[in-house]
């Protein structure tokens, strides 16, 4: 599967993206195929770290799925990114078409 669509994923569910074939993950449990620095930008990202909104626009991320309960999720909803679905579990969230 080809898609342009760009994802940040939470790490655990990577693999089980990967298995379905939906979109290429930002990062899954195979942490030594991306890398200190991938996993580095990753943790700056979901925790919030100063710069981590820079960060997000430089990769050219569109669609986020991070947990429910995620700081990142409530910070991008504030931040101009569009609600795709929400459920007990996670949030599914695109960036809005400026």
């Amino acid at each position: 599967m080809t898609s342009s669509r760009r994802l940040l994923n939470e790490y655990g569910w990577g693999g089980f993206l990967i298995e379905r074939n939906i979109l290429p993950v930002f990062i899954d449990g195979r942490s030594e195929v991306y890398g200190d620095a991938q996993l580095e930008r990753y943790a700056s990202i979901i925790h919030l770290q100063p710069g981590w909104q820079t960060t997000v626009d430089s990769l050219d991320l569109d669609i986020v799925l991070m947990p429910r309960a995620s700081p990142l999720s409530a910070a991008l909803e504030k931040n101009g990114w569009d609600l795709i679905a929400r459920d007990s579990v996670a949030v599914l969230l695109e960036k809005r078409l400026q």
